[in-house]
């Protein structure tokens, strides 16, 4: 499919409704101003833009509307996960008085905030597995897209040993 396609008509539909600077400015105004600018004929490589906002999974080497393309599809994943949970906003504001300044992935923290709290009505000894358990419980229930639930298995391991070193440190209420 045609990126500037998928970014009109698929994309713009599962942006989540949040007041966050870097989200907004690099999914509005970044991703439509390249696609204003890039040439298609030539120069395929070129970024054209930055990109403030991050994806969870770390950006790929791609170049131009390839990285474009990558990019677009995981911040994709990333929005259809968080639009199934309502104002975003709010836990967003509990943990961050600033959030609506401050370069954060939403993803990485609704989807933590839902683990630990699908965690919290378990009385289980095995805490990691609690965790796997609870992640794998989530993205079952949501009714997601094959290509979205395989990217939330990717993000899997990183998100539960984020909140097993909050544990650890005794922080959880950092993330939580």
């Amino acid at each position: 499919m045609n990126k500037k396609i998928f970014y009109n008509t698929i994309f713009k539909n599962n942006m989540i409704n949040t007041k966050n600077y870097y989200y907004n400015s690099t999914l509005y105004e970044g991703i439509n101003i390249f696609f204003k600018k890039y040439n298609y004929s030539y120069d395929s490589t070129n970024y054209i833009i930055t990109v403030d906002y991050n994806t969870y999974i770390l950006r790929s080497n791609y170049l131009g509307i390839e990285f474009i393309n990558d990019y677009l599809s995981k911040i994709n994943h990333e929005n259809i996960f968080c639009n199934k949970f309502n104002n975003i906003d709010n836990l967003l504001i509990k943990l961050y008085f600033n959030y609506i300044d401050l370069p954060i992935n939403i993803f990485e923290i609704v989807l933590t905030k839902v683990i630990i709290l699908e965690y919290l009505n378990k009385n289980i000894d095995n805490y990691i597995l609690i965790l796997n358990n609870c992640y794998d419980k989530v993205i079952n229930n949501l009714n997601l897209n094959k290509d979205t639930y395989n990217y939330l298995l990717l993000c899997k391991k990183d998100i539960i040993n984020n909140i097993v070193f909050h544990t650890k440190n005794n922080t959880l209420d950092m993330i939580v």
